[in-house]
């Protein structure tokens, strides 16, 4: 990129209002320790039994709350000469590594490393730095988490959340807006100085797969963009959303999550995804098959739709958007017809978001089941990646389609260290 541009509103572009350079914010002193402002910890297992893992001249660490306040590794208490394999299983708060004959045993935390640069966890899951097990309270099992420098988990995340084969501009927008989502999660984890993890490495954050998932594309976009974020003040990183397939029009995260977030102030208008193979999608659960996935949610049912039979299922409200915001259902039970109301974000929590693909979406009764017609995949709020990837293959630049997605967010270089404090945000 030439030079870091403010992302303007539309409507100035089409004034032929002309770009001004953004001036870069100064490094922001927060935190005290460089070389954990640049590390992210990634939550890969949460409560795994047990967990298996092989490297080349491990180090093992004792796990504790340094000096300080951030949860990492102490002084190295064993180490190995060889290629090994290890189990690592968790009890009684305690984490104990055996290798056939050897036991090593660490209350609570140890962190591996190997000087390789790689632990391979399982049969193929390979993974950079260090990894740190924990054991879980109450005895539920073991909790894995990759620590590694933030720009190479971006190389790793481009094939597991799009695809490096993408064209250039698109894939450099998309690692701009998943460093910028990253550092806003580690800033806000990091209020808690005994917090173990800054992300999930499935799609509750952003996915990544490990070392297998790089390639010579995704690291020259990351080289391409490093340090690139986008804020909402010149200085925070702001929460950059981002989803696979809008359906033509993106979402407010009030609309979805029911609260404001730093950064989103407007729905964008977006004519480039309906080449999405997602773009639009179609459910037939049957009354039965919508009463079973209710059930078996963590949601509190009441009598009547635990016992009784579902007879309607209609749209009550509707977003600005055109997406549903709340559903009306009426359960016969004991004679009586009784109206239980829920929102669109619970119905596909209930039925899959893989299945019901949005909140986006049209339901009428058809003979046995519901059919429930809908567009668009994924929440809606911030980047479309669909989008995205039309856009730049019609000659749209990096910035460009940031100032699509993100109106009102500029783009910044990150200087600072993560703060041990919440960010801007609504929560």
């Amino acid at each position: 990129m030439r030079g870091f541009l403010p992302i303007l509103p539309a409507a100035l572009l089409a004034a032929g209002v002309p770009y001004a350079c953004a001036s870069l914010p100064k490094a922001i002193p927060w935190g005290e320790e460089p070389q954990i402002s640049r590390q992210i910890r990634v939550r890969l297992q949460e409560k795994s039994p047990s967990i298996e893992l092989r490297g080349y001249d491990l180090a093992f660490s004792r796990g504790g709350i340094s000096a300080r306040g951030f949860l990492g590794p102490r002084e190295v208490t064993a180490r190995t000469n060889r290629l090994s394999r290890w189990s690592a299983r968790c009890a009684g708060g305690r984490v104990e590594l055996m290798n056939g004959l050897e036991r090593k045993v660490f209350d609570t935390v140890v962190w591996i490393h190997s000087p390789s640069g790689f632990v391979t966890v399982g049969p193929a899951l390979r993974l950079r730095d260090t990894l740190q097990i924990r054991a879980v309270a109450r005895g539920q099992g073991c909790e894995l988490v990759n620590a590694l420098e933030v720009e190479k988990y971006l190389e790793g995340l481009v094939n597991s959340e799009f695809s490096s084969k993408w064209s250039r501009e698109a894939i450099d927008a998309q690692v701009v807006a998943a460093r910028t989502y990253a550092y806003f999660q580690m800033g806000n984890a990091r209020v808690n100085p005994a917090a173990s993890f800054d992300v999930e490495s499935s799609i509750k954050d952003q996915v990544y797969e490990g070392v297998h998932k790089e390639d010579a594309a995704s690291a020259q976009s990351v080289a391409r963009t490093r340090d690139m974020i986008l804020t909402a003040n010149g200085v925070q990183p702001i929460k950059a959303f981002y989803h696979s397939t809008c359906g033509g029009q993106t979402e407010l995260p009030r609309a979805v999550w029911g609260r404001e977030v730093a950064g989103f102030s407007q729905r964008v208008s977006c004519p480039f995804c309906k080449v999405s193979p997602r773009f639009t999608w179609k459910l037939t659960p049957t009354p039965d098959d919508f009463k079973r996935a209710v059930l078996n949610s963590p949601v509190a049912v009441p009598e009547y739709v635990r016992a009784g039979q579902l007879e309607s299922l209609t749209i009550a409200d509707r977003h600005a958007s055109g997406r549903a915001s709340r559903l009306t259902s009426q359960w016969r039970w004991k004679g009586m017809l009784l109206r239980w109301d829920f929102t669109a974000v619970q119905m596909r929590s209930w039925l899959g978001l893989n299945a019901m693909r949005s909140t986006w979406f049209e339901v009428r009764r058809a003979a046995g089941h519901w059919e429930i017609a809908g567009r668009g995949f994924g929440h809606g709020v911030g980047m479309c990646q669909w989008g995205a990837k039309v856009m730049a293959e019609k000659g749209g630049r990096m910035r460009d389609i940031l100032r699509l997605y993100y109106p009102g967010a500029q783009i910044a270089r990150w200087g600072g260290q993560v703060p041990g404090r919440k960010l801007a945000s609504s929560q």
